[in-house]
């Protein structure tokens, strides 16, 4: 099923007061449509990356190249998600990866963590349906999580490295996700990772 804007839009939950163009090392997490799993498959817990997920490791490895002031840090493309970590450093000066001047979505912050994500998400839908991978969508919302000391920061990156070796219980995996009854809210968190903040942004 491909996005539908208006059918699927929810409220953004950002951690309110938050100046999300602030120095700052962040935790970021960015699923695809329904959780379908198009970036590949893990063999041996090692992640095969198909033609769409060589699409999405390429343009997230660009993305200090349109956004000067950001870092990349420790990352890994999964079959439906993407897990990384990215460092806002220094002076802001940013450049869509589509080369635009103005915003498709709501009110952008130049710079800010969802300006650059939306930018990515967008970079990679629009390759992708060049290549006729018409049916791939983003998941409209973002997961985002402040780090705030070193000790997290060593944490965050060795539950990235462990991803593909943990893909059985992964929580993304749909062989572990459990249906949902519709009276019966599912609240599910991450393993050994407190809650993460969320976020609305674009396809």
């Amino acid at each position: 099923m491909k996005y539908d804007s208006h059918r699927h839009h929810r409220r953004s939950t950002r951690l309110r007061g938050y100046d999300y163009t602030r120095a700052g090392t962040y935790f970021l997490t960015i699923c695809t449509f329904e959780r379908e799993c198009v970036f590949g498959d893990v063999v041996d817990g090692v992640m095969r990356l198909s033609e769409v997920g060589e699409i999405v490791e390429r343009c997230w490895l660009e993305i200090p190249a349109h956004f000067r002031h950001v870092n990349l840090d420790e990352f890994q493309v999964m079959p439906n998600h993407l897990h990384g970590i990215v460092h806002i450093v220094g002076t802001r000066h940013a450049v869509s990866l589509q080369n635009r001047t103005e915003e498709q979505f709501c009110k952008p912050v130049s710079g800010s963590i969802s300006t650059i994500i939306r930018s990515f998400k967008s970079a990679v839908s629009n390759v992708a349906h060049t290549r006729e991978f018409n049916e791939f969508a983003w998941q409209p919302r973002f997961h985002d999580r402040i780090i705030r000391n070193h000790k997290e920061l060593e944490n965050v990156r060795k539950y990235i490295r462990d991803n593909p070796e943990n893909w059985a219980s992964d929580e993304n995996n749909p062989a572990t996700m459990l249906p949902r009854h519709p009276h019966i809210p599912l609240h599910k968190k991450p393993p050994s990772l407190p809650h993460r903040n969320v976020d609305a942004d674009s396809r």
